[in-house]
């Protein structure tokens, strides 16, 4: 019995000796299981580069300015002969020849003159409004219908012109007269078919354009309408040619006149001494056949 306490007694304490060993290792093994922390890399000091200076793009050597010559005559952008060979191409005196040479040859053309007399009377002034329309038969006969009103005072006249003669019809009795002053103030439109000697002196070129449908050149100058200036002083007039078959389009004048002097029976509507007109002069229908005749004077 004392045997078998002994032995008991011996596997008991082996038995807790092997447990005490168990529970170490288990201790051990937890121990070893928890996860050691993970070193943290010390970061290695980025370089930083040395900012390198950008290379200067070299600027682009600049090239002169070839100035431009200014045409010889040009003052001030006003219109100049030099100025007028450059944009028509040729001399206006000469552009004018070749448009009279051009009216000699269309054998006939239609007229329409419009205006206004500015008379003073006294203290006072009036204008009267003109019209003056008919044809042209070339060289030399025109014959139109000048109209004339004041206030309620109106005056209509025919007129024919045959070479130097002038008819007119007397504004009462309505018969046709040979004109006694010979021809009008008016200037005789069939002049401008007559060719040679141009409608303006010391012309200059203005302008081209298309006007009413037509491309023209715009001219100025002196004019040469020696009825429109009875005192004998100069007078500025505008014309537009036609460039393609330089034909003269219209003329418009300004010009100080003697009433007295124009041939028109202005003393019967209380008119005289002086005045000034201002004509516009258009002319179309070229070539349209027109036959013009003598009137019978009774």
């Amino acid at each position: 019995m004392e045997a078998t306490k002994i032995l008991n007694d011996i596997r008991s304490k082996t038995a807790l000796m092997v447990f005490v060993a168990m529970a170490l290792s288990l201790t051990m093994a937890c121990g070893s299981g928890e996860t050691e922390p993970t070193p943290v890399p010390t970061p290695l000091p980025t370089a930083t580069a040395t900012p390198v200076p950008p290379t200067p793009t070299p600027a682009p050597t600049p090239t002169p300015a070839i100035p431009t010559a200014t045409p010889r005559g040009v003052v001030g952008g006003a219109p100049s002969v030099a100025n007028s060979v450059e944009s028509v191409g040729i001399h206006p005196d000469e552009l004018l020849l070749k448009s009279s040479d051009a009216m000699s040859q269309v054998g006939s053309f239609h007229f329409d003159v419009s205006g206004t007399f500015s008379v003073s009377t006294g203290q006072s002034s009036i204008e009267v409004p003109l019209s003056y329309v008919g044809d042209v038969q070339t060289p030399d006969k025109s014959h139109g219908l000048i109209s004339l009103s004041v206030v309620v005072f109106a005056l209509e006249m025919e007129i024919i012109t045959i070479g130097t003669v002038t008819y007119t019809t007397n504004p009462e009795s309505g018969a046709w007269e040979i004109s006694e002053g010979g021809g009008l103030g008016i200037p005789n439109l069939a002049d401008f078919s007559l060719g040679g000697k141009p409608p303006l002196s010391n012309a200059r070129f203005l302008d081209k354009k298309n006007r009413d449908g037509v491309d023209v050149y715009k001219l100025a100058g002196t004019a040469q309408f020696g009825t429109l200036d009875a005192a004998g002083q100069e007078s500025e007039a505008t014309i537009w040619i036609g460039v393609d078959d330089l034909l003269l389009r219209e003329i418009t004048v300004q010009a100080d006149v003697a009433l007295d002097a124009m041939g028109l029976p202005v003393g019967d509507m209380g008119l005289g001494g002086t005045g000034t007109i201002g004509l516009s002069i258009k002319l179309s229908d070229f070539g349209k056949p027109v036959t013009i005749e003598a009137p019978t004077i009774p």
